[in-house]
């Protein structure tokens, strides 16, 4: 069985430790919240392919089925460009709270507690709002850069983002990730492979 099988390990955030003045996870897209361990280990002693720079949590369902499949090299969880997105709380501050915490919240809420999207490319990372598509950050190893230097780069990025979620604050709904025909295909291939 342990020659048979596929294992994935991974999360689906990281967490902030206060390295920008935050704890927690939520609405914020810090690299030390997107940057989470991807672990895979193919059966039968298979060795995986790493390409690009970026491994995306996005492309692992594709490599599941190819791997069910008898296939799966792992190059289908290399992407050029990965991305994340943040939708926001679109909650109303709690009551009560005393001023300072308060003043904190609302700078909290106007900065990150609203749909925004990032996207990273070649080491760059770009940081968006979605609602006119203005950047708010391009930059490299936490240090801003001059975005004339690099308007390709730029360019690609908007474009994989703009693509993947239009104007809307949802790059991908649950429901738009799979249509139920796809869902019942995908699941009829598991189950004539053993797996279901």
């Amino acid at each position: 069985l342990y020659d048979n099988t596929l294992m994935v390990v991974t999360s689906d955030h990281g967490q902030a430790l206060m390295e920008h003045g935050y704890y927690g996870h939520g609405t914020f897209l810090h690299d030390e919240i997107l940057r989470i361990p991807l672990i895979v280990r193919a059966p039968k002693g298979r060795r995986l392919v790493v390409e690009g720079d970026y491994q995306s949590l996005v492309n692992v369902p594709q490599f599941i089925l190819e791997s069910a499949e008898g296939g799966g090299d792992g190059s289908a969880l290399s992407s050029e460009i990965a991305v994340a997105e943040s939708f926001g709380t679109q909650q109303a501050p709690p009551a009560g709270l005393a001023p300072p915490v308060a003043q904190k919240v609302d700078r909290v809420r106007s900065e990150i507690d609203r749909p925004l999207k990032v996207a990273y490319r070649n080491g760059f990372r770009l940081l968006v709002d979605p609602s006119a598509w203005e950047v708010l950050e391009f930059s490299r190893d936490g240090r801003p850069v001059d975005q004339g230097q690099h308007a390709g780069d730029i360019d690609a990025m908007l474009a994989e983002l703009k693509r993947l979620g239009g104007s809307t604050p949802a790059l991908q709904t649950k429901d738009e990730a799979l249509s139920p025909g796809e869902e019942s295909a995908i699941a009829e291939r598991l189950k004539e492979l053993g797996y279901l």
